[in-house]
């Protein structure tokens, strides 16, 4: 068994490597954010690169440069992912959290707030539902101390 399999690859060619690479990053580009197999992939291409300078180098040889530069590459790309994470800051830091942004802004009521009651606001263009743990006055100042999904959480307004 394992000579049938080893006798796969005694007739490896240099295009037999590229056709490897290829394979192996387009697999990498249909994957989303693994970024491992173009590593594997560059070193196919690599063997395949040795193998057009030197076409008779012996298939183990072959196996074990592939190895050793997929693990080097892997290796490489490891060291520079922890040295350089990845962040996902963006110029609209609150794009997909639109209460977040209010967090610190003071309206005054138009109306009482009970505590645990919803009660809207019209904040800007929006008309937000509002919630506090404390009853409010009609025509105090709140501000807004945090954000549960689409209600902003309120409290009286500290001077």
């Amino acid at each position: 068994m394992e000579e049938g399999l080893l006798s796969l690859f005694d007739n490896m060619e240099a295009w037999h490597w590229f056709g490897f690479a290829l394979l192996l990053i387009i697999v990498e580009l249909t994957m989303i954010g693994a970024y491992f197999l173009i590593w594997v992939g560059g070193a196919a291409a690599l063997v395949g690169l040795i193998m057009l300078i030197s076409p008779d180098i012996s298939t183990h040889m072959q196996l074990v440069i592939w190895s050793l530069a997929s693990i080097f590459g892997l290796t490489i790309w490891f060291f520079y992912r922890k040295k350089n994470p990845v962040t996902h800051e963006t110029s609209e830091p609150f794009l997909n959290e639109r209460g977040a942004k209010y967090v610190g802004r003071v309206f005054t009521l138009e109306e009482a707030l009970k505590a645990g009651i919803d009660a809207r606001i019209k904040v800007d263009d929006t008309v937000w539902t509002i919630r506090s743990e404390v009853d409010v006055k009609k025509g105090s100042d709140i501000s807004v101390i945090g954000c549960d999904s689409n209600v902003l959480m309120v409290g009286p307004k500290k001077d």
